[in-house]
């Protein structure tokens, strides 16, 4: 346990080359601490080492049969490389096993929202938020901002704000947050709610390219609408 976490240190500070080396150490004495095995995942998923990885969560499920987080954590990856139907597959059936974890509701929610399947996604994702202990920690503020996201694809505009609003009041200095705002405004029209948006986003991240192209176009739009009122 002790040099799990020291592993684990190494990994939040991402020197994964040290985590890594931790972690092997940890189940060099005890083969069987799949909290081990799933930390030597993470490691080389974070250095896009996909095989070692999904050898490590592999090794962590059959470690712990019954266990939905190393589950899980094979859809993740298969997700992160893209192969969305077989992380379906392992996101449903961690579902199957541990149906109130929120982590899996959320998983299951990117997975739809990149499969364009926006209505489940806003569903997975709100669920999620549900079964989270309220208020929600900031850590959960990036699902709150994809509940909008799914929202506003749906061209619920009011929703799409409430949830980014949300999201502010658990990340207030997110630049992503204000330029999803500020986008959500300019889809309607509302141009200069839009700037202001914008601005803030990159008063807080100045290098933002989203928020810098949109502000341009939205000041732009303006002044032509100004024109056209003239």
């Amino acid at each position: 346990m002790a040099w799990y976490a020291v592993g684990c240190y190494y990994f939040c500070i991402r020197q994964y080359d040290n985590a890594r080396r931790y972690f092997s150490k940890a189940t060099a004495l005890d083969k069987n601490y799949a909290p081990a095995w799933i930390g030597f995942g993470h490691a080389f998923a974070a250095q896009d080492e996909s095989d070692q990885a999904m050898a490590a969560y592999r090794t962590a499920t059959r470690l712990f049969t019954g266990c939905h987080a190393p589950v899980l954590c094979i859809g993740i990856e298969y997700m992160r490389t893209n192969n969305l139907p077989l992380a379906e597959e392992f996101f449903r059936k961690a579902l199957e096993i541990c149906p109130e974890d929120p982590l899996v509701h959320n998983e299951l929610g990117v997975l739809a929202y990149r499969q364009g399947q926006f209505p489940r996604a806003e569903q997975h994702l709100q669920q999620a938020i549900d079964l989270l202990p309220q208020p929600p920690s900031p850590s959960w503020a990036g699902t709150v901002v994809n509940i909008g996201h799914a929202a506003r694809k749906q061209k619920k505009f009011a929703a799409a704000l409430e949830a980014y609003n949300a999201a502010l009041a658990l990340a207030p200095r997110s630049p992503s947050v204000y330029a999803a705002i500020g986008f959500t405004h300019h889809l309607q029209g509302e141009y200069g709610l839009a700037i202001d948006m914008y601005h803030k986003a990159l008063s807080l991240r100045a290098d933002d390219p989203f928020a810098s192209d949109l502000l341009y176009t939205a000041l732009r739009q303006e002044s032509q609408t100004d024109l056209l009122l003239a």
